[in-house]
């Protein structure tokens, strides 16, 4: 399962989802889109 925030949030927002999935027996993995890492020069405010 891919799961991709959007609205300015990075992958760490869906952390207690992904917990909750997983423990389910869910593969899950949460994307930060390009651009909206913290640490990204690009980043838009």
């Amino acid at each position: 399962m891919i799961l991709i925030s959007g609205h300015w949030l990075g992958a760490d927002a869906w952390q207690a989802v992904a917990e909750e999935l997983e423990n389910l027996g869910h593969r899950v993995m949460a994307l930060t889109l390009p651009g909206l890492e913290p640490n990204d020069p690009r980043r838009l405010y």
